[in-house]
């Protein structure tokens, strides 16, 4: 976003909270119901705190391992 001129850390989030927002309408959708189609959506969105964001779009270390434990669960519930 940098490259672009876009510098507002502010406008950054909001940029990448409508991009995922999005993403995750239709990852809900191809799921409908997991128990027919094997399709399990992860909702990772608010998990980490804003110091566990390398940049906009990457968490650090911890955030990782945080959104790592989300996928294990819902891994380990599924099998």
């Amino acid at each position: 976003m940098k490259e672009k001129g876009i510098t507002d850390t502010t406008l950054q989030r909001q940029i990448i909270r409508f991009l995922i927002d999005g993403v995750y309408d239709m990852l809900e959708r191809v799921a409908g119901n997991s128990s027919q189609t094997n399709v399990h959506v992860v909702d990772v969105r608010g998990t980490l705190a804003a110091n566990e964001w390398a940049d906009e779009i990457h968490a650090t270390s911890a955030g990782f391992a945080k959104v790592g434990k989300l996928f294990k669960r819902e891994v380990e519930r599924a099998i």
